[in-house]
Parts: C-alpha cells; sequence; structure tokens
C-alpha cells in the first residue's frame, strides 16, 4: 500500500509549469508575464548563479536558450514556442492536458517592430 500512496504523492508535489529563466533575459520577461497574465503559476528556475540547474535545463530540454518552459514535466520550447503555439491555438489544450486553465486573454499588438535576436543566453544578453 505505501509503494503505490509514495509515487503518487511524489507526483502531486512536482511542479505543473516551470519556466527556466535567467535575470535580465527579455524573453524570459515576456514568457513570464504571458503566463502570470493568463493565470497560470509556475515555478521559477534561475540558472543565473547555478550551473547544477543549467545543466539540468540543457539535459531536459536539449537547448541551452532562455527560457525552457515545461507543462507537466514536458518541454515545450522557450518563449518563441510558446507564442506560436498560442496563437495556433495549441497552448490552451496542453495546459488544459495538465490540468491548468489558460485564462484567455486578447494579445496585445507588438511594440517592437525591427528584428529582433530570438534567444538569450544564461548571461541575460542575446
Amino acid at each position: 500500500m505505501w509503494a503505490i500512496a509514495i509515487p503518487i504523492f511524489a507526483a502531486m508535489c512536482t511542479p505543473v509549469t516551470e519556466v527556466y529563466t535567467t535575470p535580465g533575459c527579455r524573453f524570459c520577461a515576456q514568457a513570464k508575464g504571458f503566463l502570470k497574465k493568463r493565470g497560470v503559476e509556475y515555478v521559477e528556475k534561475d540558472v543565473g548563479d547555478d550551473a547544477n540547474l543549467l545543466n539540468d535545463m540543457i539535459n531536459r530540454a536539449g537547448a541551452a536558450t532562455l527560457p525552457q518552459i515545461f507543462i507537466a514535466g514536458q518541454h515545450i520550447g522557450g518563449c518563441t514556442d510558446m507564442l506560436e503555439m498560442h496563437k495556433a491555438g495549441e497552448l490552451a489544450s496542453r495546459f488544459a492536458a495538465a490540468g491548468i486553465e489558460l485564462l484567455d486573454i486578447p494579445d496585445e499588438p507588438a511594440i517592437v517592430t525591427s528584428p529582433i535576436p530570438e534567444v538569450c543566453n544564461r548571461d541575460g544578453g542575446v
């Protein structure tokens, strides 16, 4: 009986939405703002000063760019990937499958009109 209860309890304690970030990364801030605005609670994992956490992220995501986002342990990519999934109407169902409601908030018009780099490195630069 206890052998069954322990894995179930451990699964309940696992963060459902995880966002690997670093200070100063505008894509990290954009991803966190998007999630917060839509009512999604997440666990932020700052890899800025933690090489072990950075290595964990790279092993899980297969990428060293930031942010990296996971829903119920499944990697969905970075900020651009998440926003593309949202525009395609695929993101809400990914959250729903994890038991999370993604609030339907209208998108704001883009402010940036010039091309910008797609990713941040772990030092917050581009």
